[in-house]
């Protein structure tokens, strides 16, 4: 225990076995923090990742090919060598098998020099019968050591070969055979060499040939972040990604982006527009609500005709905003998809017959005229439908002067129900067909409060897309417009 104690207080003493057992307990958490910070730039870098794909492919491509190389090239350079083996020992077997004559063999011992064979026969009791070598040499002593079970074996520049057999008389011979194959063994090590070279050399090359090339493929990809970097919400109106010399599926990702821009500045100036029209819309009342306020303060405890004109004037305006507000939300809730459609089947015919008395008591300075109103039912929220066509007819009348015609028709075709807004007012041009169904925008550029909030036809548009439905319009200034409102008779069938 006072060892343990005294071991302790030498670590804690000793600095340098404080500073090993601090490094051994940082190294892991250095190693994976490492890898950590490399697989997030792989995930990043795109060069990176084909040219480590390109080298993992490359790689086993190579070790396939260095494998078949070698394995073609030792089996072409081999075969010969153990065929020679083989049949020497064919030979040798066939002498013993009879009665074995040392003169046959030593007949054939140049034979056996000139082929570099190195021979020993040995028989069962151990003792040397025949060898070409020396007993006493070491290339006689490794001879004897090889398995003599008929497998090629081969130890640097010599192949051996062993086998036992016996005679007719039952006597056992083992037969050691070695063949040298210097010129063979120099060759095949070079080719060897030279693989085990180029190869990974290659690999290397394409290591750096892949990063450099990715790189410059890569460049254009590069340039088109740096200039949509420099794009900002105050620049957009101004710059655009420049296609230059671009080609291809570059010049299509630039052209992509151009328009996503494009979209975006319309995004930003529609956004813009939104909130200057709406600040102006809100304005307008709120200064007279400010201003009546006044009047009361000063003068409304005593003069009540001064008492009833504010009052009425700041009930039309908070009317007036409360409507502005309710187009808004409906508008809000419709963007977000949120609009909730209580679909029932009933007579468009009916509806439009309804609407019309609704404005027949209201406008008295307007003829309003009916053409074709054909009996047919669709699946609709018949409350969205019955402010649509209020919107469309409320339009017609602000834009066609006193005692002009608004003339409203309804029909059906096998899949489709139309109701018809024609009016003979002052029209609208081609510019401003463009813009009608975004808030707040009016042909009319003085924005006179008198002609309505400007979310009417932007109401209108929404109802019908929550319905598949098209208002489809068609006017010239000075001739009037003529407002197709085309719907599905079957509102499920419409969703498809």
């Amino acid at each position: 225990m006072n060892n343990a104690k005294q071991d302790i207080k030498k670590t804690k003493r000793n600095p340098f076995l404080r500073g090993l057992l601090s490094v051994i307990l940082f190294l892991p958490r250095l190693i994976a923090n490492i890898f950590k910070k490399f697989f997030a730039w792989l995930n990043y870098n795109v060069t990176a990742k084909m040219t480590i794909i390109n080298a993992v492919i490359f790689a086993i491509f190579g070790a396939a090919l260095i494998f078949i190389i070698i394995f073609i090239t030792e089996q072409s350079v081999l075969d010969p060598h153990k065929a020679k083996l083989r049949h020497y020992y064919s030979y040798i077997s066939s002498v013993l098998y009879k009665d074995y004559q040392e003169s046959i063999l030593d007949n054939k011992k140049a034979e056996f020099e000139s082929g570099d064979l190195e021979i020993a026969i040995i028989n069962q009791s151990g003792d040397l019968v025949w060898a070409n070598i020396s007993p006493s040499s070491s290339s006689y002593n490794t001879l004897i050591t090889i398995p003599s079970d008929k497998s090629i074996v081969s130890e640097g520049k010599i192949m051996y070969y062993a086998g036992i057999i016996q005679d007719y008389n039952g006597s056992s011979f083992k037969i050691y055979l070695g063949r040298h194959m210097d010129s063979d063994y120099y060759l095949l090590l070079r080719l060897k060499t030279a693989v085990y070279t180029i190869i990974p050399l290659a690999l290397i090359v394409q290591l750096i040939v892949g990063i450099l090339s990715g790189g410059v493929l890569l460049s254009p990809i590069r340039k088109i972040t740096g200039q949509t970097r420099e794009i900002t919400r105050e620049s957009i109106s101004k710059v655009r990604l420049k296609e230059d010399k671009a080609t291809g599926e570059i010049k299509e990702l630039i052209q992509v982006l151009n328009q996503m821009l494009d979209k975006l500045q319309d995004s930003f100036e529609a956004q813009e527009r939104f909130v200057s029209d709406a600040s102006h819309e809100l304005k307008t009342p709120i200064a007279v609500l400010q201003g009546y306020s006044d009047m009361l303060k000063r003068w409304g405890k005593k003069d009540e005709a001064v008492l009833e004109e504010s009052v009425d004037a700041i009930f039309k305006e908070t009317q007036h905003m409360k409507n502005l507000v309710e187009m808004l939300l409906f508008l809000a809730r419709n963007n977000k998809k949120t609009a909730n459609l209580k679909i029932e089947n009933f007579f468009l015919n009916d509806l439009l017959e309804e609407i019309i008395k609704d404005t027949l008591r209201t406008c008295d300075n307007r003829i309003i005229s009916t053409g074709k109103m054909m009996a047919f039912t669709i699946d609709a929220d018949r409350e969205m439908i019955k402010q649509l066509i209020r919107v469309l007819i409320d339009n017609a009348i602000k834009y066609t002067p006193e005692n002009g015609e608004i003339k409203l028709s309804c029909y059906s075709d096998e899949e489709f129900g139309y109701v018809v807004v024609q009016d003979n007012g002052i029209g609208i041009s081609k510019e401003d067909l463009k813009h009608i169904f975004e808030r707040f925008y009016r042909a009319d550029k003085a924005r006179s409060r008198g002609t309505g909030s400007g979310l009417g036809l932007s109401i209108a548009k929404k109802i019908a897309d929550t319905h598949n439905a098209e208002i489809l319009i068609s006017s010239e200034q000075g001739s009037g417009t003529i407002v197709n409102l085309k719907m599905n008779l079957d509102y499920e069938n419409s969703k498809q």
